[in-house]
């Protein structure tokens, strides 16, 4: 669902999906609706668009499709 909101997402071996997409502000706008990403940016080599976020419940991970669809 990430690859189709056009995210680069990059293979994980743990319960995280580390992904890249250009949307300003994204873990700012998706912390209200109880979505909470983290931002990459501080890490060496790695810009803001940068995210990490825990693989959930399927309603979980619906609910983070349905809202980083309406923010892109």
């Amino acid at each position: 669902g990430l690859a189709k909101l056009g995210c680069t997402v990059y293979g994980s071996h743990a319960n995280y999906l580390f992904f890249r997409l250009h949307v300003p502000h994204l873990r700012e706008r998706l912390e209200p609706r109880g979505i909470l990403l983290r931002d990459c940016g501080n890490f060496k080599g790695l810009s803001g668009e940068f995210c990490r976020i825990a693989v959930r419940g399927r309603t979980d991970n619906e609910a983070l499709l349905a809202a980083m669809g309406e923010l892109t």
